[in-house]
């Protein structure tokens, strides 16, 4: 990462894993009560912020495949620029890696990252907790990304506590298809009576086969294809987990060795399918660390 007065260059934007998630009621105003743990990987987006000094904030990535009216960056930027009054401006550009709509949190991210960088580069002053509520205003999830660690979340999702978690390895399945989040929430088969856990059972057990991902079934309703493949791939052994509300899947290891065989034995199965299954639809995006913190942690105040 490469820090000046009027530039910020390499500000990694990491990706999430949901652990579990579990649906435990529903609010009066629509939205969800949750439990979950975040883990963050080093699956990540960069960007790059360079100082603009007529206020503009101006935009550019790797691929067009974020329509202005949704891209969290640009809201991200503008709700900052207003909140603290600033005449400055930035131009952002965003090598995108994280797959959209892949239940990776790539977007609310991004959002997090690009609060946290012109943060600095504006001299605004926010800390953390500023910075946090701010991030609400832009979506459920993008708070965790300023929060700093990896979390046992509940409520919303807001309500965070700081969670240590065993070096772990992650295997990451992802089919060709981005999922809509509030489509998977607003099914009607989704099931919101999950019984609450503690912190504490978790840690008792701070693997990724505890609990479960209640949205995987209407995931697997809406979807037959990645019904069919994450069924297929359990039949040879590897027990699969989506994270978020979808697209992405993933399996935990407890070494890189480990994930490296894994996704070898993958491709050799994959190579003698046949039949109705067809794996050119889904692909693997490689095999990623566990983080212990948010790579950009120390650049906010408490």
């Amino acid at each position: 990462m490469v820090i000046n007065l009027n530039h910020l260059y390499d500000v990694k934007a990491p990706a999430k894993i949901n652990i579990f998630l579990h649906v435990i009621g529903r609010r009066l105003d629509g939205y969800h009560m949750l439990q979950t743990v975040f883990r963050l990987i080093d699956l990540h987006d960069n960007l790059s912020f360079n100082l603009r000094n007529d206020g503009t904030i101006s935009f550019e990535m790797t691929s067009n495949n974020i329509p202005n009216e949704y891209n969290l960056v640009i809201k991200a930027a503008k709700l900052l620029k207003m909140h603290v009054k600033s005449n400055k401006g930035a131009h952002i550009f965003l090598e995108k890696n994280i797959p959209i709509g892949g239940g990776l949190g790539g977007g609310s991210s991004n959002a997090a990252s690009t609060l946290i960088a012109l943060n600095k580069l504006w001299s605004a002053g926010l800390n953390r907790q500023e910075l946090m509520k701010l991030a609400s205003c832009l979506g459920a999830d993008v708070p965790f990304f300023i929060f700093g660690d990896n979390a046992f979340a509940s409520g919303i999702g807001n309500i965070l506590h700081r969670i240590d978690l065993p070096l772990k390895y992650y295997l990451i399945m992802q089919p060709g298809i981005s999922i809509n989040t509030k489509d998977i929430f607003s099914d009607s088969i989704l099931k919101r009576d999950t019984r609450r856990v503690t912190m504490c059972q978790f840690m008792d057990s701070p693997s990724y086969l505890f609990g479960k991902n209640d949205l995987e079934d209407v995931v697997f309703v809406r979807y037959p294809d990645i019904c069919n493949t994450v069924v297929f791939f359990k039949q040879h052994g590897f027990a699969f987990k989506m994270s978020g509300s979808g697209s992405c899947f993933f399996i935990e290891y407890d070494n890189i060795s480990q994930s490296i065989l894994a996704l070898n034995k993958i491709g050799n199965i994959i190579n003698k399918v046949c039949g109705s299954f067809r794996p050119a639809k889904f692909f693997f995006t490689g095999s990623y660390v566990g983080l212990d913190e948010h790579p950009l942690k120390y650049w906010v105040t408490k």
